[in-house]
């Protein structure tokens, strides 16, 4: 069989704009951390924003 490079004899499948379905990742400990600090400071606002509404709505009924 006569060799031939490597780019040329390679046939690459078009690529399109679509999304593509993530299978899996790997992430560092570091990157756990980072994503577990982000997710609670997130809940923290999210319960703050719901205790504002919460209040608002209150004040609104007994008004």
């Amino acid at each position: 069989m006569k060799k031939i490079k490597r780019d040329l004899q390679v046939r690459k499948a078009i690529k399109n704009s679509d999304y593509r379905e993530v299978l899996s990742l790997r992430l560092t400990d570091d990157t756990w951390k980072s994503l577990s600090e982000k997710l609670i400071s997130f809940y923290r606002v999210l319960h703050h924003y719901n205790e504002v509404l919460s209040k608002y709505y209150t004040v609104l009924s007994l008004g």
